[in-house]
């Protein structure tokens, strides 16, 4: 994870398409003398200059991008506090309108999640993941949001995120792509046996079969869970006659020490590729396959 920060802060200095000029304002020498410290790991001369920097900084992306500098600087320091407090003074300045750069912002809190995983604060990296999924969540070019049915549809594929599709409740929407090809909705069915989980994922420009997608995924599944055995696998049809079936394959292992089982339903619509990925206590099986029958039945796959 500090590798990961600190590469970061590296690129951004890589990232610059040339040095300031010479008639460049005083915030311009101060901020990139600091990120030159930054990228020869020399923590405290990057924090001088950085603070000379937003001394004069200019409200919006000027502000916004030296206060990210300076929480660079401090975990290349080795204090993760103050990176944090850092961030956390990004996320405010942004609340309150200092900048609205959607990108910069998803970094921003990104970052933040990373730096309280250093911190061993699960509670506020989770909120971090959660804030960063909002931002993707409420993007018009990717989503077209009925606020009253509290339904998002998207845009490229016409899949249908519903709050509650056959008692299962929608838990969060993914964007795992800026341009909003790859996307997915967490969903979650609570018992007294146990809870259900289904994501389900589309994702476009996939030169591949269901088949071959079914088998990679598996595959990687497999490798990340230890999932030795195969319990069952089959077709299944989203739209019936109307349209093309897919493949699915449920594997059991071991989560915590107690039997699960976790499976993959992958089907293709050219090279658009939708994919359930499901997860539930193993003694749960029965019911679990009667439940994710319904959701499958109940869930807005797009028209055909």
């Amino acid at each position: 994870m500090k590798t990961d920060i600190l590469a970061l802060g590296l690129a951004l200095v890589l990232a610059v398409a040339a040095a300031a000029p010479a008639w460049a304002d005083p915030w311009g020498d101060a901020y990139e003398s600091g990120r030159a410290h930054l990228a020869k790991g020399e923590a405290d001369a990057a924090m001088a200059d950085l603070d000379k920097a937003l001394a004069v900084a200019a409200e919006g992306m000027q502000k916004a991008n030296t206060l990210y500098m300076l929480a660079a600087g401090e975990f290349q320091g080795g204090d993760m506090d103050a990176a944090a407090r850092r961030l956390d003074e990004i996320i405010a300045y942004h609340d309150k309108g200092g900048f609205d750069d959607r990108e910069f912002f998803k970094t921003v809190l990104h970052r933040a999640a990373l730096v309280a995983y250093q911190r061993k604060d699960r509670e506020a990296m989770d909120a971090y993941t959660r804030r960063r999924m909002e931002v993707d969540a409420t993007n018009p070019d990717i989503w077209e949001i009925d606020a009253a049915a509290d339904t998002y549809r998207h845009r490229d594929t016409g899949l249908v995120y519903k709050p509650v599709v056959a008692g299962f409740e929608r838990q969060a929407i993914n964007v795992f792509k800026p341009d909003g090809t790859d996307v997915g909705g967490d969903y979650v069915l609570t018992g007294d046996k146990g809870d259900i989980s289904i994501t389900v994922y589309a994702t476009e420009n996939i030169p591949l079969t269901a088949e071959q997608h079914l088998h990679s995924a598996v595959q990687s599944l497999r490798a990340e869970m230890n999932l030795p055995d195969l319990v069952r696998e089959g077709a299944f049809a989203p739209w019936g006659d109307a349209g093309p079936q897919g493949r699915y394959q449920i594997y059991r292992a071991s989560v915590a020490a107690r039997p699960a089982e976790s499976g993959l339903w992958v089907v293709a619509d050219g090279q658009t590729h939708y994919k359930m990925s499901v997860s539930y206590p193993a003694s749960m099986s029965a019911d679990a396959a009667e439940a994710i029958d319904r959701f499958i039945a109940a869930f807005a796959w797009p028209k055909r």
